[in-house]
C-alpha cells in the first residue's frame, strides 16, 4: 500500500482511536512511509498519540531516525513523550543509535525533565558519554534540590501571606 492510499486513513483528530487502530493494523514494513508522520504526531497528546506511541515503543529499530530527528527538535512535550512513553522499551542497540542526541538533551534545561530521561536511556544502553554519568546525575540531583527549597520558600509565604 502506498503513502497516499495510507494517508487517507489517517485519524481525523488526536482522539479518533478507530481511525488510528485501524491504521495500525497494516503494521510494519506496510507503514514504514508513514513513519515520520507517526513521530510527528506523538506532539499532539491524545488518545491517537498514545496509541502511535505504543506502535514506536514496539517497532524499536526502524523508527530510530524519525526519532532521531524529533529528539533534535524544540518540542520537549513530544521529546518527553518519546523518551519516556517509546524509547523505555527500545532494544539497547537503538538506544546506542540515538545516543548521541541523547547527550545532547542532557544540557537542555526543560520543565518536563526531558534531560533527566535522557540520561536514564543512557544509563540503561551504558553508552559512552563525554562526562560521566553520574556527574550528570548530581548535577541534575542539585538542581532538583535547589527548586524543591525554592518551591518551599514559596509555599511557605503564601501560607503566611
Amino acid at each position: 500500500m502506498d503513502r497516499t492510499t495510507l494517508m487517507t486513513q489517517w485519524p481525523k483528530d488526536r482522539n479518533d482511536v478507530s481511525a488510528a487502530m485501524q491504521l495500525l493494523d497494516h503494521g510494519y514494513p506496510a507503514l514504514g512511509p508513514l513513519l515520520p508522520d507517526i513521530v510527528h504526531w506523538t506532539k499532539s497528546g491524545g488518545a491517537a498519540s498514545a496509541l502511535f506511541c505504543n506502535f514506536l515503543a514496539e517497532l524499536g529499530a526502524p523508527a530510530v531516525e524519525p526519532v532521531r530527528l524529533a529528539l533534535k527538535g524544540n518540542h520537549d512535550e513530544q521529546i518527553v513523550r518519546l523518551l519516556r512513553d517509546v524509547m523505555p522499551a527500545w532494544p539497547v542497540s537503538a538506544l546506542l543509535a540515538v545516543a548521541h542526541e541523547l547527550e545532547l538533551l542532557l544540557q537542555r534545561g526543560s520543565v518536563y525533565g526531558v534531560n533527566i530521561f535522557a540520561l536514564s536511556l543512557l544509563v540503561r544502553a551504558q553508552a559512552k558519554t563525554h562526562a560521566p554519568m553520574s556527574e550528570w546525575a548530581e548535577v541534575f540531583r542539585k538542581r532538583i534540590v535547589d527548586q524543591l527549597a525554592v518551591l518551599d520558600d514559596i509555599d511557605s509565604r503564601l501560607a503566611n501571606g
